[in-house]
């Protein structure tokens, strides 16, 4: 009976200690993988006096990543892909009607939308 009892124990010790490991092992390699992100900023600002949208967009992003005007309904006014050096754009909303719309940020990793309404 003792001999059952301390297989026992020493079956239960091995599993517990292999179980363990793993886990460590997970932890050690969830640590390895973590990268550095780097945050985009996108910024607007309405000029009500020249009816100019004023854009800026900094951090992570690539010569492809671009900025929209769209409506409500997804029809899309003005396109322009980001310059590298500088995040900074410029939109002339002067011809669009009062109403509701959304500017576009679009990179390889993350799309993200600001509303904004013309008076």
């Amino acid at each position: 009976m003792k001999t059952k009892m301390l297989s026992l124990v020493i079956l239960l010790l091995s599993v517990n200690t292999l179980f363990a490991n793993s886990i460590d092992e997970k932890k050690e390699k969830s640590k390895e993988d973590t990268a550095v992100v780097k945050e985009t900023i996108f910024t607007m600002k309405m000029n009500p006096e020249t009816d100019e949208l004023l854009v800026e967009v900094t951090g992570n992003f690539d010569k492809y990543s671009s900025v929209s005007v769209t409506n409500t309904r997804g029809s899309e006014y003005f396109f322009q892909f980001i310059p590298n050096e500088q995040g900074l754009m410029t939109f002339d909303l002067s011809q669009l009607e009062q109403g509701s719309y959304f500017l576009v940020l679009n990179t390889n990793d993350e799309i993200r939308i600001k509303r904004f309404v013309i008076n």
